[in-house]
């Protein structure tokens, strides 16, 4: 006779694994609080790029620019650079006038209009007779000041600007809803001269000199924030050094840091604890940059 034993088998237990990693106790959370600085700055940086855009596009089709105003901030660049004064023209005036209004009303960005008529036209329809005559033209800045600076910073509209043979001006401020389907702004055009001796003793009409600013045939360009935020002294070149600066310094946070963010991610491993502050000024100077590298508006 066989006997046979059977062995019983053990209670199967289930326990649950569960990694230390995932509990976001105050270990977990240590290894992640030195990304919130960062996120807070880019954030807060992308909140004030869009509020000063937005304060911009607002400003822009207000009556904060005024002949006045343009008048007063002309005469304060050219004697800072010991040229004479200008004197504004009512004639000037409302040919630049009637320039801006054609502008708007055909919605064209160049000196020329779309028929080929110069801005010389619109100078002489006004009944002023000239010696040599220029023409600059601004839209999307948010005062008078921001505009002259904008022209001073472009070599072509500078040379208006300072021009020693002009001794008068005339400035056409046109508000418009939509201009180039770009939304509300302020256009600005500025028709300088030195008057013909006709205009002068009211004689019969010569020929005309036309001399225009120097960009006349070529695309306009976007001025830069930075380019109008000082009040002199800023170069052309100094926005483009601040984008670069800015690009290169997030190449250089990602080029640095990237696969170590990625493992720090994932591991919980400690680098940027390690040198948190040099993280915060690099985001820093990168969000300024590209706050102050924005457009500010177009010169002509």
């Amino acid at each position: 006779m066989m006997a046979f034993a059977t062995k019983q088998k053990p209670a199967t237990r289930h326990k649950k694994r569960v990694g230390s990693h995932h509990r976001q106790d105050k270990h977990y959370v240590k290894h992640y609080w030195p990304y919130l600085p960062m996120l807070a700055i880019v954030s807060l940086g992308i909140l004030a790029n869009t509020v000063w855009t937005q304060r911009n596009a607002v400003l822009g089709a207000s009556s904060q620019t005024s002949a006045l105003s343009l008048l007063d901030q002309t005469n304060q660049i050219r004697e800072a650079n010991n040229v004479n004064d200008l004197t504004l023209s009512t004639t000037l005036s409302r040919a630049a006038t009637a320039k801006a209004n054609d502008m708007v009303a055909h919605d064209y960005w160049s000196h020329n209009t779309p028929e080929g008529v110069s801005p010389w036209r619109f100078i002489t329809d006004a009944g002023y007779h000239y010696q040599s005559a220029g023409e600059n033209l601004a839209y999307g800045f948010s005062d008078s000041q921001q505009t002259i600076l904008a022209w001073l910073h472009s070599p072509e509209h500078r040379d208006n600007l300072l021009n020693t043979t002009y001794s008068q001006v005339g400035f056409g401020i046109v508000h418009a809803s939509d201009y180039l389907g770009k939304g509300p702004t302020t256009l600005v055009v500025a028709m300088y001269a030195k008057p013909g001796v006709s205009q002068l003793v009211g004689i019969p009409k010569t020929g005309n000199v036309e001399q225009a600013v120097k960009g006349a045939s070529t695309p306009g360009h976007a001025v830069t924030r930075i380019q109008v935020a000082a009040v002199s002294g800023i170069s052309v070149e100094a926005s483009v050094i601040v984008a670069l600066s800015s690009l290169l310094l997030v190449a250089y946070v990602l080029g640095q840091h990237g696969m170590a963010w990625r493992r720090q991610l994932i591991k919980g491993e400690q680098f940027v604890l390690a040198h948190p502050a040099l993280d915060l000024v690099i985001i820093s100077l990168a969000t300024a940059g590209f706050i102050v590298s924005r457009t500010a508006g177009f010169v002509l």
